[in-house]
């Protein structure tokens, strides 16, 4: 089982990067899906996902249910996408959750 767990600078084209790392490789490449199947399933809220995954929590909003509550949703939904063999996951998060499994190449896009 192969897994590429990418985190992207903005601006530096890291998800046509991984997108094409996926299509040279024929592997399976997710990103946006991520947050989209946790909304669907959990009945979030896409917006309040993305703000708990992309932006650095305040102090008291780190603490708060809901901010845990989305994290998890969205961990939940990365672990599954890496339960998959041969898959190319994009995002901030992906790199973090995956930071202690050894088949998984975590790889960072500057510009």
């Amino acid at each position: 089982m192969a897994i590429l767990a990418m985190t992207r600078e903005i601006g530096s084209l890291g998800s046509h990067i991984g997108q094409a790392v996926a299509e040279r490789l024929g592997y399976d490449c997710v990103r946006q899906e991520i947050i989209l199947a946790a909304a669907r399933l959990y009945e979030a809220d896409t917006e309040a996902l993305v703000a708990t995954v992309e932006s650095k929590p305040r102090l008291w909003q780190a603490v708060l249910p809901a901010t845990r509550r989305h994290f998890a949703f969205v961990a939940a939904e990365v672990l599954g996408a890496a339960l998959k063999d041969n898959v190319v996951i994009v995002g901030r998060w992906s790199a973090l959750l995956l930071q202690g499994v050894s088949h998984a190449l975590r790889v960072r896009v500057c510009a």
